[in-house]
């Protein structure tokens, strides 16, 4: 029972961890668009710039890829708490009722590891070469979230004994 308890808590955490994220996102919006509008444009990659041809330098799509990210935290912010509203809802029941009514929580941390990963640390970190930045390298950040996002995924989705 007290690994239910803990899963239920956990999904609370990450749904309030993407709360602040997207808060974030919203109230300091220019300071986080210039992160995204940066790492676009691969304004602070290395001298040789072979692989320029990848940058994109039109604002109004800095813009819709900065929602699009947004609207995806949103996402997994309403997810995570539905799933941990359903984990909630369904405490008491057997281990395999339980184990079903986990989708929610697992469609959540599934968007988040697309975002952290597949978003920020392969398309962000490689393809716009964001870790060669000094000021924009959002890789670190991305992983540590991908590998927590990655590790409350394998616990939510254990069965129990």
């Amino acid at each position: 029972m007290s690994s239910r308890w803990s899963k239920i808590i956990l999904m609370g955490c990450y749904g309030f961890f993407f709360f602040l994220v997207v808060l974030n996102n919203l109230t300091d919006y220019s300071s986080n668009y210039l992160f995204v509008s940066n790492v676009l444009s691969m304004t602070d990659t290395f001298a040789e710039r072979a692989p320029a041809w990848r940058s994109i330098n039109t604002a109004p799509l800095h813009h819709l890829i900065y929602w699009g990210i947004i609207i995806t935290e949103c996402g997994i912010m309403i997810l995570a708490w539905l799933g941990c509203w359903q984990l909630w809802k369904h405490r008491l029941v057997t281990s395999t009722d339980f184990h079903i009514h986990k989708k929610w929580s697992i469609a959540a941390l599934t968007l988040g590891m697309v975002l952290w990963f597949g978003g920020f640390i392969a398309i962000g970190g490689e393809f716009f070469l964001m870790w060669q930045s000094v000021d924009w390298n959002g890789n670190p950040t991305a992983y540590r979230n991908a590998i927590l996002t990655m590790l409350l995924l394998v616990f939510v989705n254990m069965r129990e004994a």
